[in-house]
């Protein structure tokens, strides 16, 4: 492996145990290949690796992404169970699905959210049986203070959105 500091490689991705190379412009997906092996197991192994983009990207803007992230994951899960009720891990998809991969919520993640959620009166979970033989799911459904919460969200995301995008436009 090259050392760091090499052309192609981002400072500390030699803790990820390989290198980004730079090819701005295209987005590949560096995740490891699952053990052959797995069967159904190997969409599950794939969804919880992290995604490894092949352009270089400076460390502080990957930490400033987390962040704008970890903070959309409310309302992105609001917005799911506002439509109808859902599991966790179908939460997990919908997100990835719904934003073409643009917006990843590791199940890790989603889970704590859920349960503040529920905390906070914002949702409210009931365990269903599926399927003789398969485990009882955990359906969430928003309440009417989640409606709420969800609508404040949603007008503070659209007037920061908004508010940036006439920043970033200039004089």
């Amino acid at each position: 492996m090259a050392s760091a500091g090499q052309e192609g490689e981002t400072p500390g991705s030699e803790a990820l145990g390989r290198h980004r190379p730079t090819n701005f412009g295209t987005q590949v997906d560096e995740r490891p290949a699952p053990p052959a092996n797995l069967g159904r197991e190997r969409n599950l192994y794939r969804a919880h690796t992290p995604i490894i983009h092949r352009y270089s990207v400076p460390e502080e803007v990957l930490r400033w992404t987390q962040q704008i992230r970890k903070g959309s994951t409310r309302l992105a899960i609001l917005q799911l169970v506002s439509e109808r009720e859902r599991y966790g891990y179908e939460i997990v998809t919908s997100i990835r699905n719904r934003t073409n991969g643009g917006l990843e919520v590791a199940e890790g993640n989603v889970y704590p959210a859920l349960h503040a959620l529920e905390a906070e009166g914002y949702v409210t979970s009931t365990w269903r049986e599926v399927e003789p033989g398969v485990p009882p799911r955990k359906y969430y459904r928003i309440t009417g203070r989640g409606r709420e919460h969800r609508s404040m969200l949603v007008k503070e995301w659209k007037e920061y959105a908004s508010a940036i995008a006439r920043l970033l436009e200039g004089e």
